[in-house]
This record gives structure tokens, sequence and C-alpha cells, in this order.
């Protein structure tokens, strides 16, 4: 297939920081049409299936922070014991 453009004199993918990309992302500097129609349209509907599709979280029950004095039992106190050394 015919490549779309050739960048390999701004950023080459055969050394440096082009080599990581290429290693890293897949990163081509001089992608054919398919390339650069497929990477857009894969990653549009990976955002959409990781944005869109997400399952939502359900909602935590809302707790009052004392108790009412109806759900509130007393025990009863045990004796106080002397300390003994």
């Amino acid at each position: 297939m015919e490549h779309v453009w050739d960048i390999n004199d701004v950023l080459n993918d055969e050394s440096g920081v082009g080599l990581w990309l290429k290693a890293l992302f897949g990163y081509n500097s001089n992608p054919s049409l398919l390339e650069v129609i497929a990477y857009p349209l894969y990653l549009v509907v990976a955002f959409f299936y990781f944005v869109a599709l997400r399952p939502i979280a359900p909602q935590a029950p809302v707790r009052r922070s004392q108790p009412s004095p109806a759900q509130t039992q007393l025990v009863p106190r045990e004796a106080e014991q002397p300390i003994v050394d």
C-alpha cells in the first residue's frame, strides 16, 4: 500500500524517540492510508466503550452520624473493681 506521508526527516522510527514510540505505541513515520484511517477509528470506538458503556456504581446508603434514641440500648455498668497491686 502507498504511504500517505513520510516524516522520517522529523521523527525517524528507526532511532531515538521514534524507536521508543514505535515500541510502545506502534508509531510509524510513513503510515499507509489504512493505518491513518484505522488507528483513529479504533481510538474512537475504544473511548466510546470505555466511557459510555462502563457500569454505573451503586450509590452507598446515607448513614446518620448518630443513632436515634430509640435505637440506643443502655447496658448496665459493672461495679468498679478496686485496683490491687
